[in-house]
């Protein structure tokens, strides 16, 4: 889960790229589809967590499928290009 803090005062929108490594590989990189993005308004003094019952994926990262003996495991994510800006 990701958890992020806003310690202005203004209200932020955050967009980044989630590049994520299962099995080795960047199963994201060089694909700019919606999905593989973050994009999120944060209030001003505020944090924003993800949790299990969370609607939206921006805040969840799938790491793997513990009942499949041969599933693809997460060893490696990264948010990248970050952009904030103030609303």
């Amino acid at each position: 889960m990701l958890s992020i803090t806003n310690s202005s005062d203004a209200e932020l929108s955050i967009r980044a790229k989630k590049e994520t490594w299962y099995n080795s590989s960047c199963v994201t990189c060089g694909n700019d589809a919606p999905e593989f993005y973050l994009n999120l308004t944060v209030q001003g003094n505020s944090t924003v967590e993800g949790t299990c019952d969370t609607s939206t994926d921006n805040l969840r990262v799938f790491a793997s499928m513990p009942n499949i003996s041969n599933a693809r495991k997460l060893n490696h994510f990264e948010l990248k290009d970050i952009q904030i800006t103030e609303n």
